[in-house]
């Protein structure tokens, strides 16, 4: 299966793996920090899988752990594709950012 790097909600990643995919990150990585000192780990988990792709959905949880990663799997992935579920600069109230603002 194919390996995908998802940033976004629980129901994004049910979604992926109900076609198949092999999904890392989602809410799993909700609480997930990291130093400068654990950056090389981080770097060295990320070259060890082979992803194809980063998806980006709603993610309330979004953390610089989960931006970081997602740039890592661009630099030492460089066939990824990404693909956003939509391309909203905000939500209907208005004023939240979407993932389009990334």
């Amino acid at each position: 299966a194919s390996n995908l790097y998802i940033i976004g909600g629980g129901g994004l990643v049910a979604e992926f793996e109900k076609l198949g995919f092999c999904c890392h990150g989602g809410p799993t990585e909700d609480e997930e920090r990291f130093s400068e000192d654990s950056f090389k780990a981080l770097a060295e988990e990320v070259a060890a899988t082979r992803f194809d792709g980063v998806v980006v959905g709603w993610d309330t949880a979004i953390t610089y752990y989960k931006i970081t990663k997602s740039a890592l799997v661009f630099q030492l992935h460089p066939q990824c594709f990404f693909y956003a579920t939509n391309d909203d600069p905000a939500d209907r109230v208005g004023r939240l950012a979407g993932k389009e603002a990334l």
